[in-house]
């Protein structure tokens, strides 16, 4: 059976992050208290910032363990809740973490291959999606449509908006479900081992590894543990690799 359908992770995949973490994220977390500063909410900085790096990093550490998303918003209105404020209007938490992700989004770059490898995925008639593990839709949203990245999906799937993060079953059953497409027709392109390509393994489907962002820590421990249907370096190869199977 060929290919008729291809999923895409996004970070790492279709973008890339052009800063240092750990410069970065501080400046994120000062940005989010300066915006419900702004907003009357009178917060302990000091306590507030490290509550909120706390809680960040246990729902990350959840969610590698049991693969449960626990989205930012949930995290800050939690966090107000316990500094008094149990009663905050929505829209003040998504003005603040509107401010909190522009700080990181300048620092996403679209990988320059990307366009042109889904333009002529487009021509060669392929449906495309985007699976995601991310704590913020909005986030996601603004990065897809600036980029000029949207209009080429039918569908994203965000873990965030879901409650879970690949590779629990239930992300890809939700795409499977939607292309009403056999597994076995669709390929999952990702960076990372253990949610990208074992999540797409599990859900009967092609498995691409996408390498050249792909050096870090959390896929070294699984080498030849994981092991891809397909692995690539760049996007640019997808396209005759995708005619190449099962062709």
């Amino acid at each position: 059976m060929s290919i008729s359908v291809v999923l895409f992770d996004l970070g790492s995949t279709l973008l890339h992050f052009d800063a240092n973490p750990e410069v970065i994220y501080p400046l994120m977390d000062q940005r989010l208290l300066d915006e419900l500063t702004f907003l009357g909410y009178q917060l302990d900085a000091e306590s507030f910032l490290e509550d909120f790096v706390r809680m960040a990093k246990d729902a990350d550490d959840l969610g590698e363990e049991t693969w449960i998303e626990i989205p930012t918003y949930e995290i800050v209105k939690t966090l107000l809740s316990k500094y008094g404020y149990p009663n905050v209007p929505e829209g003040d938490i998504r003005q603040a973490l509107t401010g909190f992700y522009s700080v990181s989004q300048e620092y996403w770059k679209l990988e320059l291959d990307a366009i042109p490898m889904l333009k002529e995925l487009q021509r060669m008639g392929y449906r495309l999606g985007v699976i995601s593990n991310a704590s913020d839709v909005a986030d996601v949203q603004v990065l897809l449509e600036r980029d000029g990245l949207l209009g080429f999906f039918e569908n994203v799937w965000i873990s965030s908006s879901i409650g879970v993060c690949k590779p629990h079953p239930e992300i890809f059953a939700q795409a499977l479900e939607y292309f009403q497409t056999p597994a076995e027709a669709i390929a999952f392109i990702g960076d990372t081992l253990a949610a990208d390509i074992l999540g797409a393994d599990k859900a009967g489907m092609h498995s691409i590894w996408i390498t050249r962002r792909a050096d870090r820590p959390e896929n070294h421990h699984l080498l030849n543990k994981i092991v891809p249907d397909f692995q690539i370096e760049t996007l640019a190869e997808v396209p005759e690799l995708l005619s190449s199977i099962l062709s």
